[in-house]
């Protein structure tokens, strides 16, 4: 199963050559700092941009490669096994193994625009 194109890719929708995504979730604008590592790797702080029940986008200065499984830790909650779907340039979309919860991701959400101000 291809979940690409459920998560944001730079380029896709409006004034772009390509056909617009259809999503199978509704995604929230954010703007926070969130930890990534590889199996038994160290943790790098990534900028997550958008997150939805089954992904998130994220900005970062790593390099990751498409299929590498990845432990994403949020404020506040466990460590969630993701999977990076693409890259470009400075950003990564990945999907998460298993979907969050509903009240998870309103969760993650509130939080994110409670710092944000």
């Amino acid at each position: 199963m291809d979940h690409a194109a459920d998560l944001s890719r730079p380029g896709s929708g409006s004034g772009s050559s390509q056909p617009p995504e259809i999503r199978r979730a509704a995604r929230a604008e954010v703007r926070f700092v969130a930890s990534l590592r590889r199996r038994g790797g160290r943790a790098g702080d990534v900028t997550i941009v958008d997150i939805s029940t089954i992904g998130f986008r994220a900005e970062t200065a790593s390099v990751f490669h498409t299929g590498t499984q990845l432990w994403l830790k949020l404020p506040g909650l466990d460590a969630i096994l993701t999977r990076v779907a693409w890259t470009s340039n400075v950003h990564i979309g990945c999907e998460f193994m298993q979907p969050l919860h509903i009240a998870v991701f309103d969760r993650i959400v509130a939080i994110a625009h409670a710092q944000a101000g």
